[in-house]
C-alpha cells in the first residue's frame, strides 16, 4: 500500500488505524501510566476499539471530528498521531501523539509532528493546530517548540494527577 508522500519519509510512514492495530491500540489505550498524558480515566474493551477502528474507516475526518494515524516504523507500529477537537469553521485542530516507550529518543516525534503539519496544511487546509501539555513534560515541550510551536498560554492547575493538579501549556503553530 502506497501513501501519500506528505505522510513518508524514508522508513517512517503515517498510515491509517487497520484491524491489525487492535492490539497494539488496546495496550497503549490501557496503559495506565500514559493517561496522565491524555485524558482517560477509564480502560478501553477491544469490542469498543475494534468498533472506533471500523468506524475511522468508514467516516470522514469531518464527519468524526478526530483523524487517528499509526506510526509505521518499517512495519513496526511505533505510536500515533492525532488531529481531534476539529473546528471546520476556523480551520483548527488539536494535535496528540504518542510515541512507544521502546521508540523514543529516535527523532519520531519530530518527523511525527512535522509530517502533520505539512499534512494539516496541504491536505486538510487547517490553518493552525495546537496541543495542550502538562507544564511536567519538558521533553513534549521541547520538541513541539523545535517543531515552531509558540507558547501562548498556561491554563492553571489544567490536568488532574495522582498527585493533584498541574498547569497546562497551550502551544499553536499558524500553518498559513
Amino acid at each position: 500500500m502506497s501513501t501519500p508522500y506528505l505522510l513518508e519519509d524514508n522508513s517512517l510512514s503515517l498510515r491509517p488505524l487497520e484491524p491489525e492495530d487492535l492490539c497494539r491500540l488496546y495496550e497503549w489505550e490501557n496503559d495506565t501510566t500514559l493517561w496522565q498524558f491524555g485524558s482517560s480515566i477509564a480502560p478501553f474493551s477491544r469490542y469498543t476499539l475494534k468498533r472506533y477502528i471500523e468506524r475511522a474507516a468508514e467516516s470522514s475526518f469531518a464527519e468524526m471530528g478526530q483523524q487517528r494515524l499509526i506510526i509505521d516504523l518499517n512495519g513496526d507500529a511505533a505510536g500515533t498521531v492525532d488531529f481531534f477537537d476539529y473546528d471546520a469553521f476556523n480551520a483548527k485542530a488539536a494535535i496528540g501523539l504518542l510515541v512507544a516507550p521502546q521508540f523514543q529518543n529516535r527523532g519520531l516525534g519530530q518527523t511525527c509532528v512535522e509530517m502533520l503539519c505539512r499534512y494539516a496544511r496541504e491536505v486538510l487546509l487547517l490553518h493552525q493546530v495546537y496541543a495542550e501539555i502538562a507544564v511536567t513534560n519538558t521533553v513534549c515541550i521541547r520538541l513541539f517548540e523545535k517543531c515552531g510551536f509558540t507558547r501562548n498560554g498556561t491554563l492553571s492547575d489544567w490536568q488532574k494527577t495522582k498527585d493533584g493538579f498541574v498547569d497546562v501549556a497551550v502551544f499553536q503553530k499558524i500553518l498559513g
